[in-house]
């Protein structure tokens, strides 16, 4: 009886076929996932970086860090990163990443929120991969988060992930975000549309002058002062003066002076180490300068203008949401009115004739009443 050689199989050899491969997959162990899925949380302000800039300042540094889901933020391997900025006189950010059970906490405080969060940024990525190094990257300023139609419904697009953003909105990153800036020429660039931020204080000052009265007179001054904090520190006032001389006693009679005016006062640059604000400063003073008579036949009061042009220095120190100032410097009447006794015979007693520098110097105080986010537009 022959045996064909080719066409056939018995039942052993198909046994032994099938249990040969099912040695090499047992074999071969499933290559892991790369990367480090992370979970991320960004909670800032208006005016600073938005959470897709913040991750790709991360993904920079650690280009391992892969975003994730909020429903697997919470499985085994993957890392959680929050970030938590404020700004109020000073930028206060906390960063807190939780990977492998660890947990990493810093906190970085800033005169502004790039260079928090580029800091924080650096951090993040250290805590995520040992082998992460280097200086952190300037944030470019660009234009802001627009809330996402997603929002509603809390579904997660199909190009991102959804991320918390500032003021209650929700932002969708791209789980390829764009690249930082070169790092051999950052640039900072405003936005279209944007304002600089600024920080709005309500208070009042207690001032001393020399010209308007023979002795010095003493003022109160409701101000609305204005501060940016953009790459020029700046601050603006306006104000409203009233003030009194004491009594003025001669031969002929006595006087007192009353000034009421108004002030404008522009610091184009400030100076601001810590939470102090120095810098020199502008201003002008117009109004009224009332001479009141008594204790004479003739007395009478007598009211002319008062307009003053001057420079100053001002110095500012903010305590939460408290500032206290102080500033000193000089005026030159650019009206002098003569004030005088009419006795009626031609011989006239001079009771003032305002100097031709008004010296002055003011201690104040104020509260911050508003905070304005960089407002932006997109182009």
């Amino acid at each position: 009886m022959r045996v064909p050689l080719v066409g056939t199989c018995s039942r052993g050899s198909w046994l032994v076929a099938v249990l040969l491969l099912a040695g090499q997959a047992a074999g071969q162990t499933p290559t892991p996932p790369s990367g480090v899925p992370t979970r991320l949380r960004y909670e800032a302000p208006l005016g600073c970086p938005s959470a897709g800039h913040f991750l790709a300042h991360l993904r920079a540094r650690n280009p391992a860090v892969t975003l994730v889901t909020e429903a697997t933020a919470g499985a085994d391997g993957v890392a959680l990163v929050e970030v938590r900025i404020s700004a109020a006189e000073r930028v206060v950010a906390s960063l807190t990443v939780v990977w492998h059970g660890e947990t990493t906490r810093r906190t970085v405080t800033s005169d502004t929120c790039e260079a928090a969060a580029a800091a924080l940024s650096l951090i993040a990525a250290v805590a995520l991969d040992e082998g992460a190094t280097g200086p952190p990257l300037a944030f470019e300023e660009t234009a802001a988060v627009t809330p996402s139609t997603a929002a509603t419904t809390g579904t997660t697009a199909a190009t991102g992930t959804m991320i918390p953003a500032a003021h209650g909105t929700t932002a969708t990153v791209a789980a390829a975000p764009p690249a930082p800036p070169a790092a051999s020429g950052p640039t900072t660039s405003l936005a279209k549309g944007g304002l600089p931020s600024a920080v709005v204080h309500l208070g009042g000052s207690a001032e001393l002058h020399t010209a308007p009265a023979p002795n010095p007179l003493y003022s109160a001054q409701g101000q609305l002062r204005l501060e940016g904090t953009s790459v020029v520190p700046f601050a603006a006032l306006i104000g409203f003066t009233r003030g009194a001389s004491a009594t003025v006693r001669g031969e002929a009679g006595a006087a007192h002076f009353l000034l009421t005016a108004f002030e404008l006062r522009a610091c184009p640059w400030l100076w601001t180490p810590g939470g102090v604000r120095l810098g020199p400063c502008l201003f002008v003073e117009v109004g009224t300068l009332e001479g009141r008579g008594r204790d004479a036949e003739r007395s009478r009061t007598v009211r002319g203008p008062w307009a003053t042009p001057g420079a100053m220095v001002d110095w500012r120190w903010h305590v939460g949401p408290m500032a206290l100032g102080a500033a000193a410097g000089c005026g030159r009447p650019l009206v002098r009115d003569v004030f005088l006794f009419d006795a009626g015979t031609g011989d006239d007693v001079v009771v003032h004739h305002p100097g031709p520098i008004d010296w002055r110097g003011e201690l104040s105080a104020a509260i911050r009443l508003h905070k304005a986010g960089r407002s932006r537009a997109l182009p």
